[in-house]
């Protein structure tokens, strides 16, 4: 099923102090070469990115089950009815390890009925997203040029009928 045996445990973050865990894990700069903003410099700039909304659903990954090694975060954002996009970010260490797989799929096991369809946007260069995309079901739906860091870059948009 998955390349690593070990397994992740996966939640739905609901306090907005409980994104704080997170951020000594995803503020590498090794995170952001695919993301189009640069690493978040304090707590507070990585808190108020990934504060918890109304219409963002964001859900912590850990190495296990007391929650003391935050691995990633899994963010849900709701368009409109039906439609939600979804993205990533995976620490460093845990990256070509399957734990990206792990987490989308444990993610969307806990989404409400409502959302049907899920988006993810990947940089065609970020192959390790793309893979754990496709392990859970996602198909290629549409190519695009964007810009990534002022640079010119293609995009991949997946779809996932859920």
């Amino acid at each position: 099923m998955f390349e690593n045996e070990q397994q992740v445990l996966v939640f739905q973050l609901t306090a907005p102090r409980s994104i704080d865990a997170f951020f000594s894990v995803l503020a590498d700069d090794a995170i952001y070469q695919f993301i189009p903003a640069p690493p978040p410099l304090t707590l507070a700039d990585f808190c108020n990115r990934h504060s918890l909304m109304n219409s963002r659903l964001s859900f912590g990954a850990y190495l296990d089950s007391e929650r003391k090694v935050p691995i990633g975060l899994l963010e849900v954002n709701i368009q409109r009815a039906g439609l939600a996009d979804v993205g990533f970010m995976l620490g460093r260490a845990y990256w070509r390890r399957g734990f990206g797989s792990q987490i989308i799929a444990k993610s969307i096991s806990q989404l409400d009925s409502n959302i049907r369809t899920l988006r993810a946007t990947v940089d065609s260069r970020n192959i390790g997203s793309i893979r754990a995309l496709e392990k859970n079901q996602f198909v290629q739906h549409e190519t695009r040029l964007g810009m990534l860091k002022r640079q010119a870059a293609t995009e991949y948009v997946y779809l996932r009928e859920i």
